[in-house]
């Protein structure tokens, strides 16, 4: 993925752009994967305390999660590169440990 920054500033912050515009849509289909969860368990009233905590502090994650992306934008747009990919790097780990978490509790 390291590879993909290369070049100059702008085709960096080109590529950088691309990683946010996915990684919008990644936060956004969590959500919905989320949301999609909550339903299911409200309907089939499946769910106990502990697999509620689980879906709760996943919830918050995500959330914490979306509101980088307006600093992720920001940091692109006053084009700082370094902090920016560190920002979208730190986020698409987290996206994907979250990912992970809401196919297990899915389960």
């Amino acid at each position: 993925m390291l590879d993909l920054f290369g070049g100059n500033r702008k085709e960096q912050l080109e590529e950088l752009r691309r990683y946010h515009e996915r990684l919008r849509s990644v936060v956004s289909d969590l959500l919905s994967q989320a949301d999609e969860i909550d339903q299911h368990s409200r309907y089939a009233g499946t769910a106990d305390s502990l697999w509620a905590k689980q879906l709760r502090d996943a919830c918050n994650e995500l959330v914490r999660l979306g509101d980088e992306l307006p600093r992720i934008e920001q940091l692109l747009q006053e084009k700082k590169v370094k902090e920016g990919r560190d920002v979208i790097l730190a986020s698409c780990r987290k996206a994907e440990e979250l990912a992970k978490r809401l196919r297990s509790i899915r389960r």
